[in-house]
């Protein structure tokens, strides 16, 4: 809610963090709507390989906000609109979250994001880029 009362008279750092913590939670339990994705969305014919796992529901999406302390969860309107798909991978250890979206019939990789929005490395972009290459959208 828009009107909800904060706590601003906090004393430490920790303090801030956890009380960000709190309410973000709280928000987006509240404001992430279901995941649906239509039968004839135009990333039905996207393929990457196996080890990316293509994010599907309300509840996996906001599992990945949870872990990688990010805001994947606020795309899932977008997801319903048709407009991204996300994805999530763990490369070398660490796990990273990706959002494709279509551009001029092709499937692009609008962004990567590792745990608290920290940089994917290089090589990771690179092999995403190349799966989608020489696919195009529907």
């Amino acid at each position: 809610s828009k009107s909800k009362k904060v706590n601003l008279k906090i004393k430490s750092i920790k303090r801030i963090f956890e009380e960000h913590d709190r309410l973000t939670k709280e928000m987006y339990e509240k404001e992430t709507p279901t995941i649906k994705i239509n039968k004839n969305s135009k990333f039905k014919n996207l393929k990457l390989s196996d080890e990316f796992e293509k994010i599907k529901t309300k509840k996996r999406l906001i599992q990945e906000t949870r872990e990688q302390k990010h805001c994947v969860w606020s795309y899932a309107k977008d997801i319903n609109k048709d407009k991204c798909m996300i994805y999530s991978t763990i490369f070398e250890g660490n796990r990273y979250t990706l959002e494709i979206r279509i551009n001029r019939k092709k499937y692009k990789l609008a962004q990567i994001k590792g745990f608290g929005n920290s940089s994917a490395p290089q090589e990771l972009i690179d092999s995403i880029e190349k799966q989608l290459k020489n696919q195009r959208a529907s």
